[in-house]
């Protein structure tokens, strides 16, 4: 048995494949929200301090929305750029609604906090009336 080991040599394609992978594996743990046990991701951003104030229309049915999708983004303003991405939702979850705006309702989760959740029957169920 001789000492010597047969190695081909690397095919450039193959390496920068690797590469591309790991670079893309690294960037998804950095840049993914981390989701708690409370249904409730934890916040990466501050959402810009607002006052919790319910729309009369809203009050008197007692509206509230069951996430049904796996996971569900909560945002700091009704805008679908990932900038405002502030938390994650579960599926599950219920959580109060504040005020409907087109496409969009601002919602106030069970520690507090306020958001904006897509209004689409695809992530949502109510379980109230919203006139």
């Amino acid at each position: 048995m001789s000492g010597k080991v047969n190695r081909k040599a690397a095919d450039p394609k193959q390496l920068l494949a690797w590469a591309a992978l790991i670079m893309i594996v690294v960037w998804l743990g950095v840049n993914r929200p981390r989701v708690v046990s409370t249904n409730v991701a934890i916040q990466r951003r501050s959402a810009p301090k607002e006052a919790v104030e319910a729309s009369p229309a809203l009050d008197a049915g007692g509206n509230r929305v069951e996430v049904i999708t796996e996971l569900l983004n909560l945002r700091a303003e009704p805008n679908a750029a990932k900038k405002t991405i502030i938390g994650t939702l579960r599926k599950g979850l219920v959580i109060d609604v504040l005020e409907r705006r087109p496409g969009w309702l601002k919602v106030k989760l069970p520690d507090g906090r306020t958001g904006f959740i897509a209004d689409q029957s695809k992530y949502i169920k109510f379980s109230g009336t919203i006139r």
